[in-house]
């Protein structure tokens, strides 16, 4: 059976879980604060083999 306070405590529970999750509308993000080498590491140039697959060494990957 149906138990009518079951009924009624879900559904204000589940809005209380959402309105938890949300953030303002005047949130800001908090600026990082990166190690220097972590700094250096983003101005780092891309990997030149951008066929990164063929490291596997498998043919099959290359019929796509």
């Amino acid at each position: 059976m149906h138990d009518p306070k079951f009924s009624r405590v879900v559904p204000l529970m589940l809005a209380a879980a959402l309105a938890g999750c949300t953030v303002g509308p005047n949130f800001t993000r908090p600026a990082a604060i990166l190690p220097p080498v972590w700094r250096a590491a983003a101005a780092a140039q891309p990997p030149s083999d951008t066929r990164w697959w063929r490291s596997f060494g498998d043919p099959v990957l290359d019929l796509a």
